[in-house]
């Protein structure tokens, strides 16, 4: 296989257009994976369709306004041509307002959608060429098990078992967490009998350790930049995801723009305060859950602000649930819901399933 690979850049995305236009024109190079990341996203489609005209066209008519929405630069024509400065002034704004980047460009993401139509996808489709999918995996940052002075987190099986199902089949997945960094790993769930093939795989994967040990902070990631989310669980989000504005605001926005969104065990717990147009997300829904018996199995009954299977039901739910410990899964629509750590992976295929679905 041969991929095309466009980093960012900003106005040298023009530069990239032409080498690229090289290599495909030129030298008849037949690429059948084409990833790009800020301007680079801006011309791998029209590059994918041959459009080379199209890319052209969106360089000679764009300015710097058209990309940042906080301009990093400073631009002056002097009579040598141009001079390009730092902004330190903005600088300063994206950092104080704690965007990830040099500059915020939201503009850029709004371009990228206007310069790609209906029809350009459905050529893209026709021709066969792979649309990665990228799904945000949303994890807890919360580390305290009620007044236990005992530690918890995410459970490591509910993460690791999604993440490579995704990942296996050529999903990108991006990691984010309420407070960003490194979010706490539930040290019951590191446990030898609680390993499983992907648990291992997770122990030794160094490149998603190093993504755990840097996620994004919630409150920078876009629903746009995704196609769905899922949230693996732990205890650790009946404290902080269930009551968490930012999370409860993004996955009212991946639902209302009709893309899947997948909980497990604890994890739907992030949906007790989510409503879509007045009413509870889940009222008149199918969902499952760590159920009562399996939180009275690990004796945190009387110790979880709330109990799951509770909760759902009172919001409206119709909640069902399989025997202590067996997979099961359950689909309404674009709601996909797990009931304990083993029904992880049964979440993601369905995912998958609605991801792969979509044209």
């Amino acid at each position: 296989m041969k991929a095309l690979i466009i980093s960012g850049g900003g106005s040298k995305g023009a530069f990239a257009g032409g080498v690229a236009e090289y290599l495909i024109n030129d030298c008849c190079n037949n690429y059948e994976l084409f990833v790009g990341c800020s301007t680079g996203s801006l011309l791998l489609p029209h590059l994918a369709l041959g459009k080379i005209d199209k890319i052209k066209q969106i360089y000679t008519s764009v300015g710097q306004e058209d990309i940042f929405s906080i301009n990093p630069f400073i631009i002056k024509k002097t009579k040598n041509g141009y001079e390009t400065k730092i902004n330190h002034f903005n600088s300063i704004r994206t950092f104080i307002k704690g965007y990830p980047t040099f500059g915020e460009s939201e503009n850029l993401r709004k371009l990228i959608k206007k310069s790609i139509t209906p029809e350009d996808f459905k050529e893209l489709q026709k021709q066969n060429k792979k649309v990665m999918k990228k799904v945000l995996f949303v994890v807890t940052s919360h580390d305290k098990l009620g007044n236990t002075g005992e530690k918890t987190g995410f459970w490591t099986e509910e993460l690791a078992a999604p993440y490579y199902a995704l990942a296996d089949k050529g999903v990108q997945i991006d990691i984010a967490t309420p407070l960003g960094g490194q979010p706490p790993i539930d040290p019951k769930s590191e446990d030898p009998s609680a390993a499983t093939e992907d648990t291992k795989r997770f122990d030794s994967d160094t490149a998603l350790l190093a993504k755990l040990k840097n996620t994004k902070k919630l409150s920078d990631v876009n629903q746009a930049d995704y196609d769905a989310v899922f949230y693996p669980g732990g205890h650790g989000p009946l404290w902080d995801l269930a009551e968490d504005k930012t999370s409860i605001a993004l996955i009212e926005s991946f639902y209302t723009h009709n893309k899947p969104v997948g909980f497990v065990c604890h994890a739907p717990g992030a949906l007790k305060n989510v409503k879509v147009n007045g009413e509870f997300l889940v009222k008149g829904k199918k969902v499952t859950g760590f159920s009562n018996t399996e939180e009275e199995a690990v004796g945190l009954t009387k110790i979880v602000p709330f109990l799951l299977e509770d909760v759902l039901q009172q919001n409206g739910a119709t909640y069902s649930k399989v025997e202590d410990w067996h997979p099961y899964a359950v689909e309404d629509g674009l709601l996909i819901t797990g009931q304990n750590p083993a029904s992880s992976k049964l979440v993601a295929e369905k995912i998958l399933d609605q991801l792969n679905a979509k044209k």
